[in-house]
Order: C-alpha cells, then sequence, then structure tokens
C-alpha cells in the first residue's frame, strides 16, 4: 500500500477537526525531530554525539520505568472494557479516570523523556542511512492497518476477545511460527509470566474461570511445601517458580495485571518501612536490637 493509500484508509471517517488537529500535533513533532538532528550534528551537544545505541539501552528502560511510576497514580474510575460496554461501537469511549493537576504535567514531562529516546534511536539509524523516524511511523502504520481488518475491512467481529485470537492469527500469517515468539526476554518475569498466560489464552488453552487458576495456584504450593521437606535445592527452586507463574494466571483471570499488583505492594511496604523507621528514631529504639515480636507490634501500630 503505497502512502496515499495508507493515508487515505487511516484518515477514512476522521473529522475535519481531528485532522486539523493532528496537523498541528505533527508541527510540533517536527520540532523534536528537528532539535535532536541538532544535538547529534556539527556544533551539537558532546554528550548526544557519543551515544550509539547501546550506550542508550539504560535510558530507554529507566525513562520507560519513570512513565510507569506516574501511571501508578492514576485514579481509574471504571474499568475501560467495562465502560466500552456501555457504549455503542459508533462512537468514542471517554476516559473514565484522571491524574492530579500536577502528575498531568508529570506524566507530559516523562513521555517526552521517553519519546526523546525513539527520536535518538531514529536518528542514529538514519546517519547510518538505514531509515528513519518517518519510516518507523510508517512501518507501523501499515503493520496496525493490516492487523485491524475488522476496522479498515470488511471484517466483522463479536467483541475484543476475539480481537486478541485474530491478532496472533494475523502474526502467524507474517511469519511468525510459533505463538510465544517475539515476547521480549528482559520483560520483568511477572509481567513475560501475564503476556504468556494471554497468549495461550488466544488459542483456548487456559481455565474457564479464576476457580481453575486458583486451584492450580493450591496445587503448586502443595508441591513447594514437598519440595522443602525434601531439601532439594533444585527441586524448591522450580517449585517456587511454578507458584510465582500460577499466581500470575489467578491475576489474569481477576483482571489484575501482577507486575502491577507487586509494584504497588513494593510501595506500600516501603513507605510502612519508613514509618516504622521513623516511629522507632521517635521513642529511641534501635531495630536490629529489638526482638521480632516487639517490631511486629510496632508494623501493627503503623498500619493502623
Amino acid at each position: 500500500m503505497k502512502i496515499d493509500e495508507l493515508k487515505n484508509t487511516v484518515y477514512k471517517d476522521l473529522t475535519s477537526q481531528q485532522c486539523a488537529e493532528i496537523d498541528a500535533i505533527a508541527e510540533k513533532i517536527k520540532l523534536s525531530i528537528a532539535l535532536v538532528t541538532r544535538l547529534r550534528g556539527a556544533n551539537g551537544c558532546p554528550w548526544d554525539r557519543e551515544q550509539d545505541h547501546l550506550t542508550l539501552r539504560p535510558y530507554l528502560i529507566e525513562e520507560a520505568y519513570e512513565v510507569l511510576d506516574i501511571l501508578d497514580l492514576y485514579n481509574q474510575k471504571q474499568s475501560p472494557k467495562e465502560l466500552a460496554k456501555s457504549v455503542d461501537q459508533s462512537s468514542a469511549i471517554p476516559a473514565s479516570g484522571d491524574f492530579s493537576a500536577e502528575n498531568k504535567m508529570k506524566l507530559k514531562e516523562e513521555l517526552g523523556d521517553l519519546f526523546l529516546q525513539i527520536l535518538l534511536h531514529s536518528e542514529l539509524s538514519h546517519e547510518r542511512k538505514d531509515f528513519n523516524l518517518g519510516d518507523v511511523s510508517e512501518f507501523l502504520t501499515h503493520k496496525l492497518v493490516s492487523r485491524h481488518p475488522h476496522v479498515f475491512g470488511d471484517q466483522k467481529i463479536s467483541g475484543s476477545d476475539e480481537v486478541l485470537s485474530q491478532w496472533e492469527s494475523l502474526k502467524k500469517k507474517e511469519g511468525k511460527k510459533h505463538l510465544l515468539e517475539g515476547l521480549p526476554k528482559n520483560l520483568p518475569s511477572l509481567q513475560r509470566a501475564a503476556r504468556i498466560g494471554e497468549k495461550a489464552k488466544g488459542v483456548g488453552f487456559d481455565w474457564n474461570d479464576w476457580t481453575g487458576s486458583w486451584q492450580k495456584v493450591e496445587e503448586e504450593i502443595g508441591e513447594l511445601k514437598e519440595a522443602i521437606e525434601s531439601k532439594n535445592m533444585s527441586h524448591m527452586e522450580e517449585e517456587l517458580g511454578d507458584v510465582f507463574f500460577s499466581l500470575c494466571n489467578l491475576s489474569r483471570h481477576l483482571k489484575i495485571q501482577p507486575e502491577d499488583a507487586h509494584r504497588k505492594a513494593l510501595a506500600k511496604f516501603e513507605a510502612r518501612f519508613e514509618k516504622l523507621e521513623d516511629l522507632c528514631a521517635k521513642r529511641g529504639i534501635e531495630m536490629a536490637k529489638t526482638s521480632l515480636e516487639e517490631l511486629d507490634k510496632l508494623w501493627e501500630e503503623v498500619k493502623k
């Protein structure tokens, strides 16, 4: 599909107001591309000129997680999937939550920092005459148009579950031989486990509801207990991993992202532990020399 044909396909059904807004946004993006070109070019920034794809790797991960830190503060008032059920397909789905004024600004800043990484990697590729940011955008558009025949074609679907199933079928037609192919190896393990479970569900390899996954959790905990009693370290590690994976599958059935839940649990523990430290300092208690029973009483006091 040529670029003009692609544009006509994508722009179909957009209002004149939406098209005008897109054009205004595109002008601002052009400024960012020019900025990175200047930073990398003659008389540019010494630090930016010294970077390549490998040296930029840690910043890509760091900036993505800084965005996640802000997204954790989103006040979701209603599940978007539930909200979609009450809105006709021909209508847009309104936002179901909001950020505080401060977090709106933080999200805008952090998304900009993440976008900078995409700009830099695209500019490095452009300098090698491989491709540029426009090519990245065009490739993405082609891919998403081809994977949404129910939007850009005549195909009919029953709902979002069928979209996911169709997505995997289309990926196979593109040359992917295995269902789990393409999942990044460096994804956080809980997040990767959730994605593996989602993909398996797409081909029907899943329990009908949460009760099946709950029974699997209980089964795996029993096997872990047996492994601990056997004192076989490799067996314990294997069974503990199975417990984690079964919990991730349970999370998916409960419509909870395990990575998000775990991150929030850690944040809660950190906040309470800091309060425990402050409480001990206020009362002249040295934590390292205090019994677990006493610390547990203080912990309960902090929780209240």
